[in-house]
């Protein structure tokens, strides 16, 4: 079994570390090779559950140059050399905690199909996050202005997503679980691969969203 150092509170400061430089120094140093590992621990088991060749990628934000960012990730794509033309699995760290997700860039050849998906299968999402309350839809805000919870959106607020999807040049979709950085589970080895494990296999019914057509 590979060995797999966990995530440690000092991680989680990263991300408030001010300016470019400095921030990236310290995720590429301490976090990015956690990463690595990481996905190559959790891929066999995701490629097993998604029924497909799922390919780990570590996030190298390359496109920037001043504003230091305010997370970075392990995604698994279903192509080899890239991830972001792709609906795509993935796990980040940022200042608030772990996020599992079904990730769209705005970007994604696939958006436009994948909007068409969530408009007809809208029925079948709305059930499936009322059966995995802890689903939370980070693009849709709530009455609060947070990100809603799966179980408590309507037809007509997922219709009206799916429409902004298709329409908005630089609307994304992101759909996943968050594990609070406070968890004590974010930074028990055993518990933490587990966890991962059982939080990234509930976003699969996203990902597989455009199976579904």
């Amino acid at each position: 079994m590979i060995n797999w150092e966990h995530f440690t509170s000092s991680d989680f400061y990263i991300f408030e570390i001010e300016g470019f430089e400095s921030r990236m120094k310290r995720i590429r140093k301490d976090i990015s090779p956690k990463l690595k590992v990481l996905g190559d621990i959790l891929a066999p088991e995701l490629c097993a559950m998604a029924s497909t060749t799922l390919y780990p990628r570590i996030a190298l934000h390359m496109r920037r140059r001043v504003n230091p960012p305010e997370e970075t990730w392990v995604a698994f794509s279903p192509e080899p050399k890239s991830y972001k033309p792709y609906v795509h699995l993935r796990l980040t760290i940022n200042a608030n905690g772990i996020r599992y997700l079904c990730f769209l860039e705005a970007e994604s050849k696939d958006k436009i199909a994948f909007s068409h998906a969530i408009r007809s299968h809208a029925s079948f999402l709305l059930n499936y996050f009322i059966s995995n309350p802890e689903i939370i839809c980070f693009d849709i805000p709530s009455a609060e202005g947070t990100p809603i919870h799966g179980k408590d959106l309507n037809t007509e607020q997922l219709l009206a997503f799916a429409e902004r999807l298709s329409q908005v040049k630089n609307q994304h979709a992101v759909f996943g679980l968050l594990l609070p950085r406070y968890s004590m589970d974010a930074t028990q080895t055993e518990r933490f691969l587990d966890i991962s494990t059982k939080s990234l296999a509930k976003t699969l019914p996203l990902f597989h969203l455009l199976d579904m057509d």
